[in-house]
């Protein structure tokens, strides 16, 4: 008794939050949690309307996606950053989520479900990067025949042009 005297509310306070957090019942709520909102995810991203009103496009009428404007403006951020791989993530919501709930004992398999998980963001942002690349301009010829040539010749007439003005005109002397 005279070591519980001793603690501090704030310390009694955050052992008995830890108790409650990494309970096995509470861990599976949590799961559940995580899919549920995977699952709201993925209603707001099948409903997505550029039209509807947003963080980047103001309208005068009611947002028409399935979750109201609070789901317009989600799938809106996140179609606008990641694109499509926003599906993805929500989909790794989904299966880290249903894992978690469904799991014997969810304190066992935590770090290697964290693992996973952290995998597959960094995969699901590598695929965005690599989707939003951009292919080279079309208009910029000279450029693309140096830096992505599909022949020798192409890169030889770049070559016996280089006399010309990176403006057009060829320069006088």
């Amino acid at each position: 008794m005279a070591r519980m005297a001793r603690r501090s509310a704030v310390a009694i306070v955050a052992t008995n939050v830890h108790a409650g957090w990494t309970h096995p019942t509470v861990a599976r709520a949590r799961g559940a949690v995580v899919a549920c909102a995977g699952l709201l995810l993925i209603a707001a991203f099948a409903t997505y309307r550029a039209t509807d009103p947003s963080l980047d496009a103001a309208s005068g009428e009611r947002a028409r996606n399935l979750l109201g404007g609070l789901g317009a403006e989600a799938a809106d951020l996140s179609l606008q950053t990641l694109g499509l791989a926003a599906w993805l993530l929500a989909g790794l919501m989904i299966g880290a989520g249903v894992i978690r709930a469904l799991a014997r004992d969810p304190g066992k398999g935590k770090s290697r479900l964290r693992w996973r998980v952290f995998c597959g963001v960094v995969g699901a942002l590598a695929l965005a990067g690599v989707l939003a690349a951009p292919s080279p301009p079309a208009a910029h010829t000279e450029i693309n025949a140096v830096f992505f040539p599909r022949s020798s010749s192409s890169r030889s007439a770049w070559c016996k042009n280089s006399s010309s003005s990176p403006f057009g005109q060829a320069q006088s002397a």
